[in-house]
């Protein structure tokens, strides 16, 4: 597996290349979210099974492994699936030297994780803080880009995806309007 770069790159064409790729996302429908973890449940759930599964065990669900009371958190990836058929997946660049979070038109299974990893994915659709996300039109998506150093590299510490308001009125910039 050949990971890419998730957030850095090294120059602004570099950098507009992956803004491109990310803009492709505009005007899909979000029809689901997951996340891919570590399997902390193997030794529970798993058996002699290898490689990525998906959590369907109301055992499991109980407790997510990633919910935790500020934030959600995820060791590899987040796919968002569009009503299309095509995957977007956000991840990041492993601490050092580089690293911030980018958002690409790919699978995260084979991408940001290998396709042999004892990898849990979690459908999070419907849980809170995304289902409102799902059945959206995606109007805009913001890479915020930033120097890295003093040379013409780039990295990416935050994005910004837009959806259309639960009314339809969308900012230009895709910006929900209050009614």
């Amino acid at each position: 597996m050949m990971r890419p770069s998730w957030s850095w790159a090294a120059s602004a064409e570099e950098a507009g290349a992956f803004e491109s790729e990310a803009a492709e996302l505009v005007g899909e429908t979000v029809s689901a979210v997951r996340y891919v973890n570590l399997d902390y449940l193997a030794g529970q759930f798993r058996g002699q099974e290898r490689g990525p599964r998906l959590i369907e065990s109301s055992e499991e669900w109980a407790e997510p492994t990633w919910r935790h009371p500020a934030c959600d958190t995820v060791d590899w990836a987040v796919e968002l699936r569009t009503a299309s058929g095509r995957s977007f997946t956000v991840s990041w660049d492993s601490p050092g030297m580089q690293e911030g979070i980018g958002l690409r038109k790919v699978v995260a299974v084979g991408t940001a994780v290998d396709e042999s990893a004892d990898a849990a994915i979690w459908d999070v659709s419907q849980q809170r803080g995304w289902r409102d996300l799902v059945g959206r039109t995606v109007t805009d998506v913001v890479m915020h880009y930033r120097e890295w150093g003093e040379g013409a590299a780039l990295w990416c510490p935050w994005i910004t995806v837009w959806v259309r308001h639960r009314q339809g009125r969308v900012h230009p910039r895709g910006r929900p309007v209050r009614p």
